[in-house]
């Protein structure tokens, strides 16, 4: 029998693989890939946010985590807000600015979280899937049913404001209900993630594997899942290389391979290419 901590560990690696397969692909495509960097601190900063209400004032408890979702999901609003009629450069633009914004508030409200709870602050920023509870395994549980699920019903229509809003627009798909609801679930996947790697080490795992796998894919639904068997190869490994050989953290050991597979998948497609040319 695997110790509860280390069932935990795998069954946050097996959800972390799905929305970043799935999520991190549209990210991509969608030109929004930043997008996750920004809503990973807007999250650090609504969990300490949250933590501070809960602990020095008399507003009710609210979890650290739907504070963190909660912040995430008004960036990625903001964002597609800003984005218009779905311009990428405005909605980089518009994520570069909040961004800052997020950052700026995390720091802030990290410098009024009392020395005993700077614990939970950096397990949030840094992340440990080791040190995840049962709770927490719960509420990732739910969410990534909740965003795979929305992912496949609206797949089609993500699919074409990725590669021509305009057009979609023309045969009068309402684009920005669905812009909006794509950049949301992106947002939502990132806190999933978070959660579990850490604000600062999600944006690899989120962005690299997707990378990799548009690189071979012929297909989004191949490039998905691709993209989903390569973070679960990562963290496992990473998580294997932990348990038994260097006291390391998982999730960063996890990030670091799949932005070196992604820069030598990036070269070996390349060296293909001057090939055959």
């Amino acid at each position: 029998m695997l110790p509860s901590f280390v069932l935990y560990a795998l069954i946050a690696s097996v959800l972390v693989s799905f929305v970043a397969g799935t999520a991190g692909v549209f990210a991509v495509l969608r030109g929004v890939s930043f997008l996750i960097a920004g809503a990973a601190h807007a999250a650090l900063g609504g969990a300490t946010i949250a933590l501070i209400l809960a602990t020095q004032t008399g507003i009710p408890f609210l979890p650290p985590i739907v504070g963190a979702l909660l912040m995430a999901l008004a960036m990625a609003l903001a964002t597609g807000y800003a984005g218009g009629r779905g311009i990428t450069a405005r909605m980089e633009t518009a994520i570069s600015v909040f961004f800052a914004l997020s950052l700026c508030l995390a720091v802030a409200a990290i410098s009024l979280v009392p020395s005993e709870l700077m614990s939970q602050v950096w397990g949030f920023l840094l992340g440990d899937i080791l040190l995840l509870t049962e709770q927490d395994v719960l509420i990732l549980t739910v969410a990534t049913l909740v965003v795979i699920s929305l992912i496949s019903i609206f797949f089609k229509e993500f699919t074409y404001i990725c590669f021509d809003m305009e057009g979609a627009a023309a045969f009068g798909m309402r684009v920005h209900l669905y812009n909006y609801l794509l950049l949301s679930l992106i947002a939502t996947s990132t806190v999933i993630a978070t959660k579990a790697i850490g604000a600062i080490v999600v944006y690899a795992m989120m962005t690299a594997p997707a990378a990799t796998a548009l690189l071979h894919a012929k297909s989004i639904e191949r490039a998905i899942i691709l993209a989903t068997a390569l973070s679960l190869l990562y963290l496992c490994t990473s998580l294997l290389i932990s348990l038994t050989l260097v006291n390391i953290a998982p999730g960063a050991l996890a990030g670091v391979l799949a932005a070196v597979v992604y820069l030598i998948s990036l070269t070996i497609k390349r060296a293909r290419r001057r090939i055959r040319e």
